[in-house]
């Protein structure tokens, strides 16, 4: 995890945890198939304590049908950059792409989070680079590389992603609040009315709500993390 660290700034790292939590496309680009195998493994513990529920392919064959990269539903794609520079780059517009050996993020300014959390992350990001002994610039000693493979656990103990659980726990808190029990279904269900009151943002169901009050950025996002599966799940 440290690892993935030492290849992205802060600003990047937002709009890949971004992309993360609204289960956008995401393809991982490096020479360097280690890179791959660590920056997607990373992921996982970027959603903790939610799940990536969709197609995760950490290193991609040589020898692939390019269309998979075309496809609507959302997956995380590790691909050399031989395979890469072969593709239609119009039709990843809506792929976050993370060209690794470039430190580069492409397609990564559709998505904000909610003003709330991004000054969160960015404090608590910022004192953990203050803290944390890494060169950008240069390649990882061996003590580093294995930090990053520590489990979950571990990695909150050091704090390495607390940011990130944080971030998550604000956007999923009081989420008992708006899940009722449906008697007629003998089974749960969301209250989309009081979910997006309890957020701040208005709810298309309700016929009185005056989007002009409520910051765009925080209505998008949050009406998009709504129908993301990880969310589903969480409800169920």
């Amino acid at each position: 995890m440290l690892k993935f660290f030492a290849f992205f700034d802060l600003e990047k790292l937002k709009k890949i945890f971004t992309a993360l939590l609204l289960e956008r496309s995401i393809l991982v680009v490096s020479k360097d198939l280690e890179n791959l195998t660590s920056c997607g493994l990373s992921f996982e513990h970027f959603l903790y304590p939610l799940e990536w529920l969709h197609t995760f392919v950490p290193i991609v064959p040589e020898h692939i049908d390019p269309h998979v990269f075309y496809q609507p539903f959302p997956f995380i794609y590790g691909t050399h950059p031989c395979i890469y520079e072969k593709l239609n780059k119009f039709q990843l517009e809506n792929v976050l792409i993370l060209l690794v050996d470039e430190r580069k993020v492409l397609y990564g300014d559709r998505d904000k989070l909610p003003v709330q959390i991004s000054e969160h992350l960015t404090k608590k990001l910022e004192f953990f680079g203050q803290n944390l002994s890494f060169d950008h610039d240069s390649h990882l000693s061996s003590t580093s590389i294995n930090k990053s493979r520590i489990n979950t656990n571990n990695l909150l103990a050091t704090g390495s992603i607390r940011p990130f659980v944080d971030c998550v726990l604000m956007v999923l808190d009081n989420y008992r609040e708006y899940i009722l029990f449906d008697y007629e279904k003998n089974d749960y269900r969301l209250n989309e009315v009081a979910y997006f009151k309890l957020k701040g943002v208005y709810s298309e169901r309700d016929a009185n709500s005056n989007s002009q009050k409520y910051n765009s950025n925080e209505n998008e996002f949050y009406h998009e993390f709504r129908i993301t599966q990880s969310f589903e799940e969480v409800n169920k």
